[in-house]
């Protein structure tokens, strides 16, 4: 896969000996070194045998310049590069700040002030548990939750992604046994094709009798693929 950016060009230009813009019919014999550009604004450098090598485009029709593109192997052409993008909210620690009731959700108590990581402008914190997608796209869904004072017996719990209000899949769901109170965790991962406006909110249950727990790690995160 090969990658350019439109103004990677013009900052290195000192690096090139000289630049030539012709059809590329024309460099018949390409001097190392030199950086040729077709009228189709496609970017060839010289090599040391005389032959020339493709290395990237400014424009093409229907594309924005600045814009980045990738060669696709598979279309042979190139194609605007589908950057990746993160957020991660993250939380450690909270005494009594999980509540619990039977068979009911609740959202994840993180929020901007948990933020770890956000990069670009494709994600916007909306409230506790709740992303907003600013771009179409297919992205990974990942949350963990975890406690130091899960109540002794069983307990049903679902980690949850609900999509504008309505829930969409599970991260996590089942049941442990535990003999005491002691530590528990639980986390997973759900890939979903969301559009610009989605809001996704992250959402747990935990059937422990009505009691508040304590938070060790809470966690919730989105990377577009």
């Amino acid at each position: 896969m090969k990658y350019l950016l439109f103004l990677l060009f013009f900052i290195s230009l000192g690096a090139y000996s000289q630049i030539l813009v012709d059809d590329p019919t024309n460099f018949n014999s390409a001097s190392q070194g030199d950086l040729y550009i077709d009228n189709d604004n496609v970017y060839y450098i010289g090599l040391e045998n005389g032959a020339l090598k493709e290395i990237g485009i400014i424009t093409q029709k229907g594309t924005a310049n600045g814009q980045i593109l990738a060669w696709n192997d598979v279309s042979g052409k190139w194609e605007l590069n589908r950057v990746s993008s993160t957020i991660i909210l993250n939380r450690q620690g909270g005494n009594n700040i999980l509540p619990t009731a039977t068979n009911t959700y609740f959202d994840f108590p993180i929020n901007s002030n948990h933020i770890q990581v956000n990069q670009g402008s494709t994600y916007s914190v909306t409230g506790n548990g709740e992303i907003q997608i600013n771009e179409d796209g297919l992205y990974q869904l990942s949350a963990s939750l975890s406690t130091n004072n899960l109540p002794a017996g069983g307990t049903k719990f679902i980690l949850g992604v609900f999509l504008n209000g309505t829930l969409i899949g599970y991260l996590s769901r089942g049941f442990v046994t535990l003999p005491s109170q002691d530590f528990w965790g639980t986390s997973g991962t759900l890939s979903y094709v969301l559009s610009a406006q989605d809001r996704v909110r992250f959402r747990y249950v935990l059937n422990a009798g009505g009691a508040t727990l304590n938070a060790v790690f809470i966690n919730a995160s989105i990377s577009k693929l």
